[in-house]
């Protein structure tokens, strides 16, 4: 058919793949076409720094013992939880607004043959990946040399980061519907 791997068009995976490209091109790396310059040098340098001065000391000093060993983590890791789901709930609210409003064609699409709610569903689910993409790039550098270097199971930290996301953009989309309503 010469189609490939290609999803037919209205599809679920067909209109994931374009949120994605259009959630991609509006992105702070690729604004109006333009290149990738200092917004991806500067990020690319504090991944590395980030993983160099905090990641591999970290994972250094957690080798041979274990996590209970550290009576304080717990209420710390649920206080870095509840401030990363705020920011992803704000971003994804952030989000609601631009994929209801801001582009102009949600009458299109509601119009159009594609269910609504595959259409909502689709726009959640990019939502929901941009926002783990942004928090997996920045949090990468502290997970993976601790995963590598001391305690494998911090690997699961990436799970609970598409958990989070998921949540913060159903969240964020059903407050954005009730506030425009």
């Amino acid at each position: 058919s010469g189609r490939g791997l290609m999803p037919r068009p209205g599809s679920f995976l067909w209109l994931l793949a374009h949120e994605m490209r259009l959630g991609w091109r509006g992105g702070f790396i690729f604004r109006q076409g333009k290149r990738p310059t200092a917004g991806l040098i500067i990020t690319l340098v504090f991944v590395l720094a980030v993983g160099v001065f905090g990641g591999v000391p970290i994972g250094l000093a957690l080798r041979g013992h274990s996590l209970t060993d550290f009576p304080a983590f717990a209420p710390i890791a649920d206080v870095a939880l509840a401030a990363i789901f705020s920011l992803m709930l704000s971003q994804t609210l952030i989000g609601s607004v631009a994929i209801l409003y801001e582009r102009g064609d949600f009458d299109l699409l509601l119009s159009s043959p594609v269910s609504p709610a595959r259409v909502l569903a689709v726009r959640a689910l990019a939502m929901a990946f941009n926002a783990v993409t942004i928090f997996a790039v920045l949090l990468t550098p502290m997970i993976l040399p601790i995963a590598i270097l001391s305690h494998p199971a911090w690997l699961a930290a990436y799970g609970v980061l598409a958990a989070l996301a998921v949540s913060g953009s159903s969240v964020g989309l059903a407050v954005a519907l009730v506030l425009f309503k």
